[in-house]
C-alpha cells in the first residue's frame, strides 16, 4: 500500500498541529542508520525526499517496531503521531480489502450477435 509520511501530523501540548514538520526526515534517518536489513535504504531514501513508497503491512508494523523504540530518541508525542497516523492507514487498508471481498463479482454477459446469412461459411479443416 501506498504510505507518504509527510502527512503525519504532530501536535503540541495544547493539541494544536506543528506549523512545519519535518518528521517523515526523522522517521527516513531512523530507517537508514537503524532498520534490522538493508531492505529500508532504498525506502528511508525516499522518504527523506518527500516520496510516498509502496510498503506491505509486515513492513509497516517494522517501521512502527523501529520509532516506538525509545532508544531511537524519538520524542513520545511524535511516536504517538506515528503510532496513530500508521493504526488509520492498516485501518483504511483493511476496510479497503474488506469491501474488495464482499463486492459483488459482475459477469459479463455474453454477447448475442444476430444472424447473418450473408457471412461466409468458415473454411474447411485441411485434411
Amino acid at each position: 500500500m501506498q504510505v507518504d509520511f509527510t502527512r503525519i501530523r504532530l501536535k503540541d501540548i495544547d493539541g494544536n498541529v506543528a506549523m512545519s514538520t519535518n518528521f517523515h526526515k526523522t522517521i527516513a534517518d531512523r530507517l537508514y542508520n537503524y532498520a534490522k536489513t538493508c531492505d529500508f535504504v532504498e525506502i528511508a531514501m525516499e522518504i527523506n525526499k518527500g516520496n510516498s513508497v509502496d510498503l506491505s503491512a509486515k513492513q509497516i508494523e517494522a517501521v512502527r517496531s523501529l520509532i516506538k523504540d525509545p532508544q531511537m530518541g524519538v520524542y513520545t508525542h511524535s511516536r504517538k503521531a506515528f503510532d496513530d497516523f500508521v493504526d488509520e492507514i492498516l485501518a483504511t487498508e483493511a476496510q479497503r480489502l474488506k469491501d474488495e471481498k464482499n463486492k459483488p463479482k459482475v459477469v459479463a454477459e455474453p454477447k448475442e450477435f444476430p444472424d447473418t446469412p450473408d457471412a461466409p461459411d468458415a473454411p474447411d479443416a485441411p485434411e
